[in-house]
């Protein structure tokens, strides 16, 4: 095996003890956890309150929240449940949510950036805008150095595209396999903001540096 090839691979390795969500012991599910609390803080859930998470194969509320049987997991694609707990699977695109208006309590959407570019961003935007009495969207931030999809090289994400498919086609960057390629559509703060402008923008911090960006909106108190 190469050099450059057997370095590849125990970089790999270390970041995915830092990135792999999966590992319980991980900085990646730390960070799920802190998620979790600041939505339990923030958006003030109960025992009734029905959970949309879009874009999961139920790995993140499925084991961390508390109330497991008031979880829908959706993606557009049927992904067999991973939480090992009691929960709903549907299939369905987050720009067309099958949900009546204010039909759900919370919908919990990390995913925004793969969603296609900023017009299907916006799509995706209105509809957890629609259906959700209250949402927690989370998205990577552009300018943070390690980018949770391709950890291996820092400041890849800031890469011309074509730049990043040479690269992907000659060596593993991240989560992404030699010769594969994933689309990330980053959004910009005021970008951000416009998509969800009724909730509290929220930045994520890790050593001081912006991680992630937070949109967060609570139930109208009038809400049923």
């Amino acid at each position: 095996m190469p050099v450059s090839s057997e370095m590849n691979s125990v970089v790999q390795g270390i970041f995915r003890l830092v990135f792999d969500s999966s590992n319980p012991r991980s900085l990646a599910r730390w960070f799920r956890k802190r998620r979790l609390r600041y939505i339990l803080r923030t958006l003030e859930p109960d025992l009734n309150s029905l959970v949309l998470d879009v874009g999961s194969d139920g790995s993140f509320f499925l084991q961390l929240w508390p109330h497991a049987d008031r979880v829908v997991c959706l993606d557009n694609q049927f992904r067999p449940q991973t939480g090992g707990r009691a929960g709903v699977a549907v299939q369905a695109d987050v720009r067309a949510l099958p949900f009546k208006n204010g039909s759900i309590d919370i919908i919990a959407n990390s995913v925004l950036e793969h969603v296609g570019p900023l017009e299907e961003q916006t799509k995706a935007a209105a509809e957890i805008r629609r259906a959700g009495k209250s949402y927690f969207v989370q998205v990577p931030y552009l300018y943070f150095p390690i980018d949770p999809h391709f950890f291996t090289i820092p400041y890849f994400q800031l890469l011309p595209e074509r730049w990043q498919r040479r690269i992907c086609s000659r060596i593993a960057v991240g989560f992404v396999p030699k010769g594969g390629f994933l689309p990330v559509n980053y959004l910009t703060v005021p970008q951000f903001s416009a998509l969800f402008p009724e909730a509290r923008i929220v930045r994520e911090r890790f050593l001081f540096l912006t991680k992630s960006l937070y949109a967060a909106k609570r139930k109208d108190k009038k809400s049923k």
